[in-house]
């Protein structure tokens, strides 16, 4: 429900991600966590092009700044979510954001890879200033695109990390 002054309020999710992927059989943990990213987060992204205000932007500059390859894995990971969560809230949808939340926490151990090493932490800060870039400067189609490459390479840093 919504009402002035309350914000947004996120219900608990009514099945575990244990459950969700019992239900959804076949494939690993890391395939579904990339392929819901994939569905979700470049539209996300392009919303972001097209309504971000200058909050917004201050926000996510204010991550960006805050983001860098010689931080710990959790605080990498950390404001990595953070991004993410507010590059939704920068779509103006609240149920994007409620979806961008609930993803943030189902893909979390699967996410951790991708910030386990210093490269993967550059080329994740790296991603995020190309997204910033096209949101910016209100590219729906690049601020997509910059998302699709970066979960591109969030995959192979995930994938990588995983076979070693």
């Amino acid at each position: 429900f919504r009402g002035p002054g309350r914000g947004t309020i996120v219900l608990a999710p009514t099945a575990s991600v244990d459950e969700l992927l019992a239900i959804a059989g076949g494939g690993t943990e890391q395939e579904h966590a990339a392929e819901l990213r994939s569905v979700i987060e470049p539209s996300i992204a392009e919303l972001a092009a097209h309504r971000a205000t200058s909050a917004n932007l201050l926000q996510l500059r204010d991550v960006l700044d805050k983001s860098h390859e010689n931080l710990l894995q959790a605080e990498s990971l950390r404001l990595d979510v953070e991004f993410h969560l507010l590059l939704a809230q920068a779509a103006q949808n609240p149920l994007l954001t409620a979806l961008q939340t609930l993803a943030s926490e189902w893909t979390g151990e699967v996410r951790k890879h991708s910030h386990s090493t210093r490269h993967g932490r550059c080329a994740s800060v790296r991603g995020h200033q190309e997204i910033f870039d096209a949101v910016r400067t209100h590219d729906g189609l690049a601020a997509r695109r910059a998302m699709e490459d970066h979960l591109r390479d969030v995959r192979e840093l995930v994938a990588k990390a995983t076979r070693s």
